[in-house]
């Protein structure tokens, strides 16, 4: 029987010759369709925390009374903490 070559989904890659299937985008990237390669998050942009995923996650600032404790990597969001007294933001 004859066989047809597909495109990657969204969410997935094929950077070889000669596959089957397409690969899971790592996390901290994001692989549009027909994707050959994943795409890196921005870091302290934007991250992604989960493989096989479409785009990535805006980065959140830290609300007032929090105060920045990591700062957003392509794969974790920002961490804040609270405001320890007698301080404050």
């Amino acid at each position: 029987s004859q066989h047809t070559c597909e495109s990657c989904e969204a969410g997935k890659f094929q950077s070889n010759e000669a596959k089957d299937s397409c690969l899971p985008c790592n996390a901290g990237h994001f692989c549009p369709a027909s994707s050959i390669t994943p795409l890196p998050c921005l870091s302290g942009s934007t991250f992604q925390p989960d493989p096989g995923q479409t785009s990535c996650k805006s980065c959140s600032n830290c609300p007032l009374g929090k105060v920045m404790t990591a700062e957003c990597t392509i794969m974790k969001d920002r961490q804040c903490s609270p405001c320890t007294a007698p301080s404050y933001s």
